[in-house]
């Protein structure tokens, strides 16, 4: 994004603390599973209605592609959900690209990353 005017800064700037998790809240509009599909070189997103059924498959070899599709289709209601749905996706991009095995909600294991040869 270019800005055209110089930024202003307000006389007095409000620091904030980042907040705990807030308690989880479901999204009316439904769900994701989210999974690498190594083999195929792409992130694959079950979107799920929550009578828990599968209606969309969305395939795609980055974060910032899946979620605008997904954005577009209207999929998300909650903003916090399009929040946690950037983060996962970004940590299955990260999987695919490095090798790394990829558990939705679960910490990527970096030490799977193979050895790189001194030169």
């Amino acid at each position: 994004m270019v800005r055209l005017n110089p930024i202003k800064r307000a006389e007095k700037i409000e620091s904030l603390e980042a907040d705990a998790r807030l308690p989880w809240v479901q999204d009316e509009k439904g769900y994701f599973l989210i999974r690498v599909l190594h083999d195929e070189g792409v992130i694959e997103v079950g979107y799920c209605t929550n009578d828990d059924v599968i209606r969309k498959s969305i395939k795609g070899r980055d974060a910032e592609g899946l979620y605008h599709k997904i954005i577009s289709l209207g999929l998300v209601s909650r903003t916090e959900h399009a929040a946690y749905l950037g983060k996962e996706l970004c940590r299955a991009e990260l999987a695919l690209k490095n090798g790394l095995n990829y558990v939705q909600d679960k910490k990527l294991n970096f030490r799977q990353l193979p050895k790189r040869s001194k030169s």
